[in-house]
């Protein structure tokens, strides 16, 4: 499940929901104003990642990376910038293409 502009209250919400965690993996990084979430099964043994991007508004790429069942399976989520900010928007696009051929994540 992929989520984007979520409240630092959700984050939390989720994060300190029992059940839910009993059944999925939270990315666990700061979401800041507002941000992306990634939940994956735990039957994915997901790592998470976050990726810096070129940005005015602290936006980050999101990956999770499977390392079972589906192993190497890259889901990947991104908030890209907005206001008018084609240009950035554009750098933002090439910045993950580039971060999703590259083998580290």
């Amino acid at each position: 499940v992929c989520l984007q502009e979520v409240l630092p209250e959700l984050a939390k919400a989720l994060r300190s929901c029992g059940p839910l965690n009993e059944v999925y993996d939270i990315s666990p990084f700061d979401v800041g104003a507002y941000g992306c979430l990634i939940l994956t099964q735990k039957d994915l043994q997901a790592k998470f990642t976050e990726v810096p991007l070129t940005t005015q508004m602290g936006r980050n790429l999101l990956l999770a990376r499977c390392r079972a069942r589906f192993a190497n399976l890259i889901v990947a989520t991104v908030h890209l910038e907005s206001l008018n900010s084609e240009k950035t928007r554009k750098v933002q696009l090439q910045e993950t293409a580039e971060a999703l051929q590259d083998q580290r994540y």
